[in-house]
């Protein structure tokens, strides 16, 4: 890992890879790479670096991305390295940002930005051209967002005065509900969805939900988190499906652009 800096680590669906974005120098984007666990090898999938926000498909065979270049644009590449790519939203009016894809493939969660607009939260079916309408949208900033295996939409929105954890339903006007109870960011689902990971200034805490509608039933902090990098707009940690890993990003005390690592906790929370 040496001379290298990573942002955005995510598990693939079957936890045999970890997609994360290795930086260009000076910068908050880079290219994709994919890193096998059990081969140990970290293998370059975009050659762009303009790279940010990586999320899986839930098949596993593609990786979503922001490019934040003047296209600016939401792309699906295939994680096989043959190179092909597909742009799924591009901008229009205005940028969209980091991309989740629903449990069953055909819809879009993604994060607008532009003229006019706070950061909101939008919706497309892939089938339909124009389908766009806004899930989340309101006077203050919504991100990290991060979609459940049962199509549950966690994100983060600053709308009390500091950052909280809210889960909706991805339903125009549905319910939703309040997860963090004393600031939260970065949230992060497990498979079965109904844990739901967050972080506060200095902890990792698991959230336990009902299974139907997420009322908190109880919240456990896990360990503490402050050596390992953060980010506003998706979480820089992912939890493996099992939900028995994590991988976290450990910056040097001396700051960015000296030396990062992936660092994986194995077996970090007991079996619920």
């Amino acid at each position: 890992s040496a001379g290298r800096e990573f942002i955005g680590p995510r598990f693939s669906p079957d936890g045999k890879r970890i997609a994360v974005v290795v930086v260009r120098s000076n910068g908050d984007r880079g290219d994709a790479w994919i890193f096998d666990l059990a081969a140990r090898t970290l293998s370059r999938l975009t050659f762009d670096s303009t790279v940010q926000h990586p999320e899986w498909t839930p098949d596993g065979r593609r990786l979503l991305y922001a490019v934040t270049d003047s296209q600016q644009a939401v792309v699906a590449a295939d994680a096989d390295f043959s190179g092909h790519r597909d742009v799924l939203i591009g901008r229009s009016p205005a940028s969209p940002l980091e991309a989740a894809m629903t449990p069953d493939g055909r819809s879009l969660v993604y994060r607008l930005f532009g003229q006019g607009l706070s950061r909101d939260i939008w919706i497309r079916r892939l089938d339909s051209a124009g389908s766009d309408h806004p899930l989340v949208a309101t006077p203050f900033d919504e991100r990290a967002i991060a979609l459940s295996p049962r199509g549950q939409l966690a994100y983060v929105s600053n709308e009390t005065g500091r950052d909280e954890v809210y889960v909706r339903t991805l339903v125009a006007n549905g319910g939703r509900w309040q997860i963090s109870d004393a600031g939260g960011t970065e949230p992060r689902w497990d498979r079965s969805g109904t844990v739901l990971y967050y972080r506060t200034a200095d902890s990792l805490i698991a959230a336990h939900l009902a299974p139907g509608a997420p009322r908190v039933l109880r919240r456990e902090a896990l360990f503490p988190t402050r050596p390992y990098s953060t980010d506003l707009f998706a979480a820089d940690y992912d939890v493996s499906p099992d939900g028995r890993q994590f991988v976290f990003i450990r910056r040097p005390d001396t700051g960015r652009g000296q030396q990062s690592f992936l660092y994986v906790l194995l077996n970090a929370v007991a079996a619920q």
